[in-house]
């Protein structure tokens, strides 16, 4: 019984009990009340909702391969004939405000009306149609466990917020400014109003049943379709109602908290509503991470919806968060062009900006230990930064210096939960832009239209075609990839036989040997000059070492080597 001044309230005739659990012998008592006097505000019918509950908890145990989802009928409960958001309920009423205490206690009644005819709504337009059409066309994909999940206890809540709301209306029918009271009535449904514990804890794996159910078209367009039809959507979707019961408990604290502070200490509802904003503050609390990852998972699905042809790129991923995006310039191998990027808690993704501020994902690049944003000093671009990844790098640039800078700080706070990297070495260059010479990097021959520009894999310079005849495996490639000879000269000169102490032997060269201006691995030598060989390559070349200084020498220009060397009279 809620005690007010107006005399007792019995809310089991005003609607019936909320709780999810019939084997309760109050609640029996309280339905069987309820029962016998013949009054109900809601459109469930008691005894079909006590048998609704029994069938939810059959249809939860693991269901044997094979099965149809022909039970997904026991889940659409009898409903009654008339329209729920019909009834009394959500009916205006007038109230004289005297003070500001009766403006708040009538601002929480009407916030309590939208959100109960909400959850009706939610109902009518996709709870049970989807029920239906799964039962209709037989579509195994979405289980009975995937149906559930899907919607939670949002039937139960219904029940527990129809009894708020009919116990607020039947005080404010009756409001007296300095006898009413509301704190009572908080008191009395804080134990019903735990089950939204139930339904935000659950709220994620709903969130993954509904992006399943996404990516399957034909769902997808009959749920859009069941909302934009629907003018009491008001334009929203079925994510945007299924998110409405996780601030619910936040609301009531904040307007609880408000009707306190105008309510004097000698007033009956005083301490009733310091109770009841103290247990819905601590309720609130015990919510905050489960909002915390509902919030996440809406700005994860706003930003998926951004993205077309995404058969490649998984956008809404279990444990993933969103964190920023924004236009950068980036500097590809030819010119300059706009990407759109996208940071997310495990990854980056840029994209090729759309029609209708719509994107099309190019690439996504995995956030690791090895990850890293360098600071750029560029005259040619300004605002700019590099992006160093395994399988990618290169350059961007910011339209202004804040940008850039915000860019920075989000990169730092992301990466601050990896590791830092003991070397940049598995990182893939970042390539010289095309323009950015004439010449090769190494022999300083000038490109045309036929003696074209290659790009070392390794250390991302452009050199020409007779520089880079070599390939290798690089981190990230799988496969051999071109680099230049500069890259293979400084690995082989640091094999553990070029490092030892001591040279194998010493020669004399037998004649001059001058490489090509620019060949920085071959070492020249004048005839009669002596030499340290360091390391024998089997086509025919000698590292040689000449006053500090080292590069490869053909074999067949040394004299005074010991026979076993020099059989290797070919170059390469």
């Amino acid at each position: 019984m809620l005690a007010g001044s107006n005399g007792s309230i019995d809310l089991s005739k005003v609607t019936p009990s909320p709780s999810p659990s019939p084997s309760s012998a109050t609640e029996k008592e309280r339905a069987q009340r309820s029962l016998k006097s013949g009054t109900s505000a809601s459109s469930f019918d008691l005894e079909a909702e006590d048998t609704k509950r029994e069938e939810r908890k059959e249809l939860s145990t693991p269901q044997k391969s094979g099965t149809t989802n022909t039970n997904l009928a026991l889940l659409l409960p009898p409903r009654s004939s008339s329209n729920p958001l019909d009834s009394e309920l959500f009916q205006p009423i007038e109230i004289i405000f005297t003070c500001p205490r009766s403006r708040v206690a009538y601002e929480l009644m009407l916030t309590e009306q939208k959100y109960v005819r909400n959850l009706y709504i939610l109902i009518q337009t996709w709870k049970d149609p989807l029920a239906s059409r799964i039962i209709s066309r037989n579509i195994t994909s979405i289980t009975e466990t995937s149906f559930l999940t899907l919607f939670g206890n949002i039937e139960d809540l219904i029940l527990v917020n129809t009894t708020l709301l009919s116990s607020i209306i039947m005080r404010l029918k009756r409001w007296n400014e300095t006898t009413t009271t509301i704190g009572d009535i908080f008191e009395l449904l804080l134990p019903d109003l735990r089950q939204y514990n139930d339904y935000i804890i659950s709220f994620p794996e709903a969130c993954k049943v509904l992006h399943n159910i996404d990516r399957k078209e034909h769902i997808r367009q009959f749920l859009e379709q069941r909302g934009e039809s629907n003018p009491l959507c008001s334009g929203l979707d079925l994510f945007a109602f299924l998110m409405m019961p996780i601030h619910r408990i936040s609301r009531y604290q904040s307007i609880i908290s408000s009707l306190l502070s105008y309510t004097p200490p000698d007033h009956p509802d005083h301490p009733p509503l310091r109770n009841a904003n103290q247990n819905l503050t601590n309720l609130k609390i015990s919510l905050v991470d489960a909002i915390k990852e509902a919030e996440r998972a809406k700005r994860l699905n706003k930003i998926a919806k951004k993205f077309i042809d995404t058969k490649d790129f998984q956008i809404k991923q279990s444990g993933r968060h969103f964190f920023y995006d924004g236009a950068l310039s980036k500097v590809c191998r030819k010119e300059v062009k706009l990407r759109h990027f996208f940071l997310f808690s495990d990854c980056l993704i840029y994209a090729y900006p759309q029609a209708n501020n719509r994107y099309l994902p190019a690439r996504q690049l995995a956030l690791s230990s090895t990850f890293m944003v360098e600071e750029v000093s560029s005259k040619a671009y300004e605002h700019a930064f590099s992006i160093r990844h395994e399988s990618k790098s290169f350059i961007v640039f910011a339209e202004t210096a804040s940008m850039k800078s915000e860019w920075m700080s989000v990169f730092k706070k992301v990466l601050a939960d990896f590791k830092s990297p003991s070397s940049n070495d598995a990182l893939a260059p970042v390539w010289i832009p095309d323009d950015a010479t004439t010449t090769c990097t190494l022999c300083e021959s000038k490109f045309t239209t036929f003696y074209r520009r290659h790009h070392c894999r390794q250390c991302g310079i452009v050199v020409c075609g007779p520089c880079s005849t070599k390939k290798k495996f690089l981190p990230g490639k799988g496969k051999k990839v071109k680099v230049c000879d500069k890259c293979i000269t400084t690995e082989e000169t640091k094999s553990p036989v070029a490092n030892r102490t001591s040279f194998l032997f010493s020669a004399i060269a037998k004649s001059d040997f001058h490489p090509t201006p620019g060949d920085l691995k071959k070492l020249e030598v004048h005839k009669g000059e002596r030499v340290n060989i360091w390391l024998v390559h089997p086509d025919g070349w000698f590292l040689a070492e000449k006053k500090g200084k080292k590069g490869w020498i053909p074999s067949n220009y040394l004299r005074e080597c010991p026979p076993q060397f020099m059989n290797h009279q070919k170059n390469f």
